[in-house]
């Protein structure tokens, strides 16, 4: 459970669609409070998309039937034929009839030409004609914008054409005017911003520059290993080791949060061959190599190391070295054989309980609970004094509870986690994950009381104020004091991509997208993954998604809040 998780949890690919919401999102809960749009139009009856089988084609009309009526009456009859037509299957018949519609139809009667040229679009969509889909159900939104059947439909026929952008538009504009009320729309958009996101990180993820992640990152992956035999310092007492150790220097920098030189510094270690502080140095490479995502670099290192004769690297190294190659295995998809290299890792030795943590992490994170539970478990029985996996032990009993919808299970996990916060109360971890919990439970003042102690503890570490802030929208919906908050953790660590997200996301809310855009392209300089780049390429996707239904189609919000 690292940074990259928003409060309580929420991946970020969570809250792709949650950046184009216009009202005051509660991200801290997962929650949206709707909004209704207002002054949509009444429509004439259009046609169903989804054509009725066993109807019969229209009988012919009396010649003279029609030279009574109007020519607004004339056309309604002559759609009315084509909808009889449309619901028999017969789309050609339907489009004559629907063209004969708007010829007769006066221009001044804009409701009804719109409806005319969406039920155009209809009939040359089960033709499978995109192109015209498009083309007529534009004609109809340039004499109704708010015209939520045409846009529907010129969103499928777009995304038929694999114009994913042009189709996450209309459903942002469908979701805007429905106010976010439809489901359906809500799940398509959603789909269609991952896809998005996904090839634009393919694109841009390989030729990325490698960044070296903020201090307060590196320490917390460190720190998730309890057993980390490439950082012992009883290396220092073996005296075959020379003075000038470049390995020595690695040590010493990382004690001083300094990680610029590391891959130097074990690089020429390692060019000096064969040693005392060989595996080590290959084994902390890769470690670095993972941290700056240099996939290949990092899996040939920790591969070198995995394989080496015992005497050359000793077990707990080894399972080091391979519970980092899960990890990666796990990024890259390849979930297969990650869990072989956690089988191996067992084999090894069983008794290791970073084993069962890591896999647990990533367990949670896959949203399989009970295993998660069960590997946490494990590992506390293994190493009692763990904190770190005994706070997430709780917080994943309090995400089942929610899941199953048991109060007994979260006054259980609640109780829990009161525990584990008052026997550690100099424990950051298990402040900032309690008051998560407690937000979520709507106990606020003792969730910033929470947030606060663990920020005091922990004053360098940005993420506190980044989930207090999120706290202050949730509470209080005071978006300025959640953005001071936010920017506060920038000024803090200016690697935090969770922080430019965050703040990215509050503007949004605000209806500065200019500024929301300008944010998410800073987060996307700093991700590690490429996973993560596709999330926050998401994110981004909605905020311009957004600007440009706002901007360039005339359909805005009700309100910004802040």
């Amino acid at each position: 459970m690292s940074e990259q998780q928003t409060p309580l949890g929420l991946a970020k690919w969570q809250l792709a669609l949650l950046v184009g919401v216009p009202v005051a999102v509660v991200v801290a809960a997962g929650a949206i409070w709707y909004l209704k749009s207002q002054g949509e139009t009444e429509e004439e009856e259009d046609v169903s998309s989804s054509p009725s089988k066993g109807v019969e084609s229209p009988k012919a009309e009396p010649e003279d039937t029609t030279d009574h009526m109007t020519p607004a009456e004339k056309a309604q009859a002559a759609k009315l034929k084509g909808n009889k037509f449309f619901k028999g299957r017969k789309y050609e018949q339907a489009l004559k009839c629907y063209s004969e519609a708007i010829e007769l139809c006066p221009e001044e009667n804009k409701t009804d030409l719109a409806t005319f040229y969406q039920n155009r679009a209809a009939a040359y969509e089960q033709l499978g004609q995109f192109e015209e889909v498009i083309e007529e159900a534009s004609k109809a939104l340039e004499l109704n914008n708010k015209y939520t059947k045409a846009l529907m439909r010129r969103a499928r026929a777009y995304e038929q054409l694999d114009k994913k952008e042009q189709c996450l538009q209309d459903l942002t504009a469908v979701c805007l005017l429905e106010g976010f009320n439809n489901p359906d729309w809500m799940v398509h958009a959603d789909r269609i911003l991952k896809s998005i996101g996904k090839e634009k990180a393919n694109e841009h993820f390989k030729n990325r520059k490698p960044i070296i992640p903020s201090p307060t990152y590196i320490k917390a992956y460190l720190d998730s290993f309890s057993q980390d035999e490439i950082l012992s310092e009883s290396i220092r007492e073996d005296e075959s080791i020379a003075a000038d150790s470049p390995f020595l220097l690695a040590l010493d920098d990382i004690k001083n949060k300094k990680f610029e030189n590391i891959i130097v510094y074990c690089t020429q270690e390692i060019g000096r061959g064969e040693g005392p502080c060989y595996a080590k140095a290959v084994a902390l490479r890769g470690t670095m190599y993972t941290l700056t995502s240099q996939v290949e670099d990092a899996v040939k290192d920790l591969t070198e190391v995995i394989d080496m004769d015992d005497d050359k690297a000793d077990i707990k190294l080894k399972i080091n070295c391979l519970l980092k190659r899960a990890s990666l295995k796990v990024q890259d998809g390849k979930e297969s054989e990650a869990n072989e290299d956690f089988q191996k890792a067992i084999t090894l030795d069983s008794t290791n309980s970073d084993i069962y943590h890591h896999r647990a992490q990533i367990n949670f994170l896959s949203e399989r609970l009970n295993e998660a539970k069960a590997d946490f478990e494990t590992c506390i029985e293994l190493n009692p004094s763990f904190i770190q996996a005994k706070v997430q032990l709780a917080y994943c009993k309090y995400k089942t509870a929610q899941i199953s919808q048991s109060p007994m299970m979260a006054k259980s996990a609640m109780e829990e986690f009161e525990k584990i916060s008052s026997e550690n109360p100099d424990c950051p971890d298990a402040l900032s994950l309690h008051a998560q919990a407690l937000q979520e439970q709507g106990e606020f003042e003792e969730a910033l009381e929470k947030f606060n102690a663990a920020h005091k503890i922990q004053p360098d570490n940005p993420i506190h104020l980044v989930y207090e802030g999120l706290l202050m929208v949730q509470w209080k919906q005071d978006f300025k004091k959640a953005i001071d908050l936010v920017e506060s953790a920038i000024e803090l660590d200016k690697k935090c991509d969770f922080a430019y997200e965050t703040l990215a996301t509050l503007e949004v809310q605000r209806g500065n997208l200019d500024k929301a855009i300008e944010l998410f392209d800073e987060a996307l300089l700093l991700v590690r993954t490429e996973g993560e780049m596709a999330q926050t390429y998401s994110l981004k996707e909605a905020a311009k998604a957004q600007k440009y239904v706002t901007e360039k189609m005339g359909i805005k919000p009700n309100i910004f809040m802040g």
